[in-house]
């Protein structure tokens, strides 16, 4: 990605003036760049490159307040994302356009050693998507998405696919 008409910053300071303000960025990089601001009482402030924040908090059952995304929940949210991040790719690599989709997601910890054990995740998507004769590529390109390959194996990763007119299931 080509930097716009201002002048290129060195390098070595290109990451460190991205992130000088979360406000205002002042040119363009290639690979995304998080800094994380400590807020006191395990919570963090995180600001991407582009001016984006979002805060985490240490779960109740994790001597935090549970008020924002815990790491955990970040990471579970991470997976669903880039699954519906992938498959609109897909999609739009074979002339399609998703209409809409949503998730909900659920994941278990694990007591010792203390970790996401399980993430079930139901993807709700339009009923006529299951007819596709590409829906069975999508859906693999889907579950092989950069987050899915990056989680360690033992991860049990659930993953739901709900048609428009379907609900969740109790338990």
């Amino acid at each position: 990605m080509p930097l716009e008409s201002y002048q290129k910053p060195e390098p070595a300071l290109s990451s460190r003036l991205a992130l000088n303000s979360c406000k205002a960025r002042t040119f363009k990089i290639k690979m995304a760049s998080i800094r994380l601001s400590s807020k006191g009482q395990k919570r963090f402030s995180l600001c991407h490159a582009s001016g984006a924040e979002i805060e985490t908090d240490a779960p109740l059952d994790n001597h935090g307040k549970g008020e924002a995304f815990s790491p955990t929940d970040l990471l579970a949210a991470s997976l669903a994302a880039c699954m519906l991040t992938i498959l609109e790719i897909e999609m739009e690599k074979s002339g399609e356009k998703l209409a809409w989709a949503k998730a909900e997601l659920k994941k278990s910890m694990q007591a010792s050693p203390r970790k996401v054990a399980k993430v079930e995740i139901d993807i709700y998507l339009p009923k006529d998507l299951e007819t596709k004769y590409q829906w069975t590529r999508w859906k693999d390109a889907m579950e092989h998405c950069p987050v899915a390959l990056s989680l360690h194996p033992e991860l049990v990763q659930m993953i739901n696919y709900r048609f428009e007119g379907e609900t969740l299931e109790n338990g």
